[in-house]
This record gives structure tokens, sequence and C-alpha cells, in this order.
């Protein structure tokens, strides 16, 4: 990127090298103790401002100053959006323009519709300028008979900016009368303008999710009565929360709360479960079955798990860059699984759902007894794993061998075998659960 700026400092620079995959060569490693080199625009960057990487944006974008330059897009924008290959990056100007691209002879072979991607461009600039100064830079940086095309389509545009905003929906269609549509998301900037063209499949299938999440909650809603179903259970507790609490702000706290539990709850629905409680720094979650009797995948819950543990690692590396410090973020969890009546409670905030067993507490209990992002979970939610699918999961049980701990695989231990906590409720024998250890299959027991 450093190529597009020459000797001169442009002023979305600073911006811009929150993008640069190298700016933390040893990101990888934060797990490991290594911190990232710290430069010198990076330590002045105010703690409210969140450093972004290439990581965080796997979506095309660019980054497009009030004069249409390029000062930065990534290589899906380059491969996906303008159908660049090496060779024709080569053969771009230094200091690339939003003309170069939309008028790049590749560009305009690959994309059918290429005059509607130059139109809508052109109508998200007109309302930061004038259309006088757009066929300047359009005298400047076009071919003749390209400025032609350009003006013919200026003549298209009305006189005065748009009122009401863009439908950011923009498709791409391609000779071979296949289409892509893409959402474009823009944030603004003082001297420019950051864009993300979001796959609109993505987008719609939030809405398939939303779709499914009705369904199963339909199936409870109908019951004025409690109704028996088999379901599963997930409870989240953030881990060493009273440190973080205590070293933070209280907004700032607040703030972290609210992204993660955001995350935390996106990546819940991926996996179709209902979030039925959430206190402060814990979580409830329930599976539940499309309808009453039938099967639900105890697999998902454990894939949701591990989910879970892999976005709070990407958070709590965006954290440690973010403050400075070496607190990891974790979830700690528990699993549960339970056939048992649940009720469906009507309340001024919302619906909310109320098992009528031991299941959920046996969860929760998992989640407090876990540390350090440990994943627990019940015999009984194990045992109805298919047995083909059981060699996806890596699960055990640590047992003391003199001074020493050995890792023990596909085995389980009673609760009280596990912990010297004695305050378990007397109501649920949670003492005598089988439970069991879920690990990461990239990791060594332990």
């Amino acid at each position: 990127m450093s190529d597009q700026f020459g000797s001169s400092i442009h002023p979305l620079k600073a911006i811009a090298r929150k993008f640069e995959s190298n700016d933390y060569p040893e990101m990888q490693d934060l797990d490991h103790g290594t911190e990232p080199p710290v430069d010198a625009d990076l330590a002045s960057t105010p703690a409210s401002c969140p450093v972004l990487s290439p990581q965080h944006i796997q979506a095309p974008a660019i980054l497009i100053d009030n004069a249409l330059t390029i000062v930065w897009q990534n290589t899906a924008a380059k491969v996906q959006l303008w159908h660049l290959t090496d060779d024709s990056v080569d053969t771009l100007p230094a200091d690339l323009h939003l003309f170069d691209l939309l008028f790049n002879l590749r560009f305009q072979q690959s994309v059918e519709n290429w005059k509607q991607w130059v139109i809508y461009f052109v109508t998200q600039a007109h309302s930061a300028m004038p259309l006088d100064d757009l066929e300047r830079m359009a005298g400047e940086r076009l071919e003749e008979d390209q400025r032609n095309v350009f003006i013919s389509l200026l003549a298209e545009l009305p006189t005065t900016p748009p009122a009401v905003p863009l439908k950011n929906c923009l498709p791409q269609i391609y000779n071979d009368g296949s289409m892509v549509e893409y959402w474009v998301v823009g944030t603004n900037f003082d001297q420019g303008r950051l864009l993300v063209f979001e796959r609109a499949q993505e987008m719609y299938r939030r809405s398939a999710v939303v779709a499914d999440l009705e369904q199963r909650v339909r199936m409870l809603r109908n019951h004025p009565q409690p109704v028996k179903v088999s379901f599963f259970v997930l409870a989240a507790r953030l881990n060493n929360d009273d440190t973080l609490r205590t070293e933070m702000l209280d907004e700032e706290y607040s703030c972290l709360l609210q992204r993660l539990w955001r995350i935390a709850i996106e990546t819940i629905e991926e996996y179709r479960g209902v979030v039925g409680h959430y206190n402060g720094n814990r979580l409830i979650t329930f599976f539940l079955p499309v309808e009453a009797g039938s099967d639900n995948s105890p697999l998902s819950v454990i894939q949701c798990a591990m989910a879970l543990k892999a976005r709070m690692n990407e958070l709590g590396r965006e954290w440690k860059i973010r403050k400075g410090w070496l607190h990891d973020i974790d979830l700690n969890i528990g699993m549960s699984a339970g056939s048992e009546h649940v009720l469906m409670i009507q309340s001024a905030l919302g619906e909310n759902l109320m098992p009528l067993g031991e299941a959920m507490q046996v969860a929760g209990y998992l989640s407090s007894i876990a540390v350090n992002g440990q994943i627990w979970a019940t015999k009984n939610l194990i045992d109805q794993v298919p047995r083909h699918d059981l060699k996806s999961i890596r699960f055990g049980i640590f047992r003391k061998d003199n001074n020493r701990q050995i890792f023990i695989s596909n085995c389980f231990s009673r609760i009280r075998d596990l912990t010297v906590d004695k305050n378990a409720p007397a109501e649920a024998d949670i003492g005598a659960q089988a439970v069991t250890q879920i690990y990461d299959r990239s990791t060594q027991g332990g």
C-alpha cells in the first residue's frame, strides 16, 4: 500500500495504516505471550478507537478519499470487485484513482453492467461535489473515448444531489449471465469514506436464521401449558470478570460487555440457539427442536461452543492491542441435555423460556467451575452425539498420577471428584453428574 502514497503523506494514511497486514506480524503468537510491536502511530491512537486489521474485513473493502483516490483496498476488492490479476495490478498507476478501476478494460470485459457501477459511484460522489468537478476529474484521468462515455452517463444524473439515500444493493452481472449482489456499507471520515461490499446472500442468511429460530419458539408459544421437549442448554460466563471490571472504567467495561454479548448472541443464533437469560457476565442459551418430539442435534451445541471460543480469542487479541494489556477474554462454558417440561413466560420486556428441570442448573454450575475458557459438557449430552460424529470431538479428563497430570481421552468424571466446592444446590444432585472437558482438536489436552 505504501507504493500508492509516493513520497507525500496522504490525509488518510493514518487510517489506512490500520489495515496493513504487516503491522502485527506476531499477532498469531499473542496467546503464547509474545506481544506485537507498537509503532508510533498506533501508540498515539486513543483507547476508544479500535485498531483494525485485514482479518476483520474479509469482504471486499476500499478506502476512498473525497477526490476519489483509492487510499487502500484489500485483496478481496482487487479480485472480486475489479477482477484484477497480479499482472493487471502492476499496470495500474501508483496514485490509483476510482476512474482507473471503473474504466479498466478488464473490469469492463468481466462485468456486463459496468456502467451501472460507474453511475453508482458517481452518484455517491455527487453528494459531496458538483458535477462540474466530476467532469473535470474525468478530463484529467480518462482517455477521450472514455471521457465521452462518462459525460453521457453524467447527463443521466440529476443536477442536484439525491435527497434520499441510495439503494445499497449493487449487483454485478457477468457475461455468462451469472450475478452476484453486494450490499454496500459505508463509514464516513472527514477526508473520505470506507466502503465494504458484503455479498447479499450473507445478508439473506440472517433472515433464514431468524425464520428458523421463530419456528422453534413458535412450537412453545402455541402451547399455553408447559410442553415436554428434549433440548440442550449452553451456559456461558465471562472469565476473570472481577479483574476486568476492576481495571477498566465502568463505561469502558460496559462497552466491552456490549460488544462481547453481541458477538456471542450472533454466534449462538448462527447455530440455531435461542438466548433465554443473560445477566451481566452470564448468559443461558437453549437449543430447541423444530417441533416437540423431533430430533435435535447435540453436535451443533458443541460446535457453537467451539465457535464462541474462537470468536472470543479474536476479540481478546483486538483488546490486547487496544488496551495494551495481557488479559485474555474467555467465556467459561457448560453444556447439558434435558428432556423436561418447558414453559414460555410473557412479560413486559418480551418472552422468557423457563425449563422446569435441572438441565439449566447443571449447565450453569459447569460454567461456574470452568476456568480460563474451558468447555465442560455432561455425559448425557455426549451420549447423544452419533457415533460417527464423535470422531470430530476431542474430550476427556485429566487424572493425577503422583505429581503428574495424565490426560485420558473419551473419559468422564463425577463433578464431586473434580472440585472441592460443596455448595451445589441440594435439590439437584449436581455432584453425581458425569461430565467431561471438550478441547479444540488443534490443541493438545491441557
